[in-house]
């Protein structure tokens, strides 16, 4: 005998040709037990010999064939709290595209000692293949472990000062620098009825370049291989970022 929540859709393939859209109840040795998609006021009983196949937890479309929502909870927006401690504010706005995908928009300011600047980019989430399970059950997509892909443009202002051995003199200057940042990660999330805690690592490449002025000379650009930004701390041209953040979903 085996069970089935009721807001979840199955697919009866009867041997005549017909399909029925249908959440079942219970199948037994003999006869299938069903109800009505999202209707479960009566109870349908179908006999085995009849049916050519049964599809369980089928994807559920919109009258456009997308996949459908059932839990409509998909959205959230999120403050990375380890950015507070950082001088800097991060923010982030998700939103699921497909039951086990979703796109994230990030944009972050900080100003933190002779630094300041800010990072805007997009993360792109793959959640577990099980998703599409939780759908069928109208359960919370956002719940769960990920991966992602993240890219991001990141502008950094900070000091610098070189130190003349030959003349034993420090000079001073502003760096501007540009950076083009990408890379791959992993995470989970949390959902607490609206209240979301997401915890991340991610492994970052990251090219661009400065534009170095002294105080006593001109401008000139060089290659960067040196980008600070919140906890992220990035060394020839690549880095770790990890990120802890809460948020409310709706």
């Amino acid at each position: 005998m085996i069970g089935s929540d009721a807001t979840a859709q199955d697919i009866i393939l009867l041997k005549n040709g017909e399909k029925l859209k249908v959440s079942i109840k219970q199948i037994g040795n003999e006869v299938v037990n069903y109800y009505e998609y999202q209707d479960s006021s009566i109870t349908y009983t179908l006999n085995k010999s009849a049916i050519e196949s049964i599809e369980k937890n089928a994807v559920i479309r919109d009258n456009h064939g997308k996949e459908k929502f059932l839990n409509t909870q998909i959205h959230q927006i999120k403050f990375d709290f380890l950015s507070f401690f950082n001088l800097s504010l991060g923010l982030s706005y998700e939103r699921m595209m497909t039951p086990y995908s979703s796109l994230q928009p990030n944009i972050a300011y900080y100003n933190n000692n002779d630094n300041h600047g800010f990072e805007i980019g997009t993360d792109y989430r793959i959640y577990s293949t099980r998703n599409r399970f939780k759908n069928s059950d109208g359960l919370n997509l956002m719940d769960g472990g990920y991966t992602f892909l993240r890219l991001h443009y990141g502008y950094q202002k900070s000091s610098f000062y070189n130190f003349r051995q030959g003349s034993f003199t420090t000079e001073f200057g502003t760096r501007n620098s540009h950076a083009l940042i990408g890379g791959v990660g992993i995470g989970k999330q949390w959902q607490y009825d609206k209240v979301t805690l997401d915890v991340n690592i991610s492994y970052l490449y990251f090219i661009g370049w400065s534009k170095e002025e002294l105080d006593t000379g001109e401008p000139s650009n060089v290659r960067l291989v040196e980008y600070n930004k919140g906890i992220f701390k990035g060394r020839n041209n690549r880095g770790v970022n990890i990120n802890f953040s809460i948020g409310y979903q709706f």
